[in-house]
């Protein structure tokens, strides 16, 4: 809601937990599938809907403290978004695309799930997926 809306609620959920799997990824360089209420790992799998989920919130956090300096009148010399938020994109996120004769998938070739979410992750990662509320459909817009 905050990437088309720039709702004030959506911005303040996104700070107050959107650091949560960004601290994880600084100390472990990974991230669990899953975690409990209290911020433990679940297992030791890792999950593709974790690190697009991360990577978007890394995107996300970037823009608002874009946003708020811009506001406050300070200068913006560097946009490419802070180590953590390139590091998990390209390490967590794209580190688990590879290549194949057959084209290119996310963690397995058999895995729809990690295809769906690996491709709705990039298209917000880079904003360029469009909602349309009123008939309930997506698309990704073309660069």
């Amino acid at each position: 809601d905050y990437q088309w809306n720039k709702s004030a609620k959506a911005q303040q959920y996104i700070e107050g937990t959107g650091w949560f799997l960004l601290k994880n990824w600084d100390k472990w360089k990974v991230l669990a599938g899953q975690y409990t209420s209290n911020g433990l790992a679940i297992g030791e799998s890792d999950n593709l809907a974790t690190y697009a989920l991360a990577s978007t919130e890394a995107n996300l956090l970037n823009q608002i403290e874009v946003a708020k300096r811009k506001a406050k009148g300070e200068r913006i010399d560097n946009l490419e978004g802070s180590a953590t938020q390139v590091e998990v994109m390209s390490q967590g996120f794209m580190g688990r695309y590879f290549r194949s004769t057959s084209g290119g998938y996310w963690v397995s070739e058999d895995n729809i799930g990690a295809q769906q979410w690996g491709w709705m992750g990039t298209a917000m990662y880079l904003d360029r997926l469009n909602l349309n509320f009123e008939t309930k459909s997506f698309s990704i817009q073309p660069k």
